[in-house]
């Protein structure tokens, strides 16, 4: 199967249909995949749903991706080693702020 690149964002992505496991024979879900370069870290993202298909809920996806800071440090590390995820001090209550009320039943 032939999956075709295109330019993005950041560069070069791929939006791809991926198999789903445990549901319905042959269901697939659409991934759309980037990737940015930096000094000695390669930042991936896999993003799926609406910010894989529709161009406004990609936009905002691409403002979240875009706001990531890396911090490679200066320490020695092995090809493709994960550099640990941390959410900044504050991080998790601004985004609770920030996230739409869902309706109560």
């Amino acid at each position: 199967m032939q999956i075709p690149e295109r330019e993005g964002e950041f560069g070069p992505e791929v939006v791809a249909r991926i198999p789903v496991t445990g549901g319905e024979a042959g269901a697939t879900r659409i991934a759309r995949f980037v990737g940015v370069d930096g000094p000695r870290w390669f930042l991936r993202g896999v993003i799926a749903g609406t910010g894989a298909i529709e161009p406004a809920a990609a936009a905002e996806i691409d403002d979240v991706f875009r706001s990531i800071v890396v911090v490679r440090g200066t320490t020695p590390m092995p090809p493709r080693d994960l550099i640990p995820l941390q959410v900044p001090q504050g991080g998790a209550q601004a985004a609770a702020a920030a996230a739409p009320a869902l309706p109560t039943a």
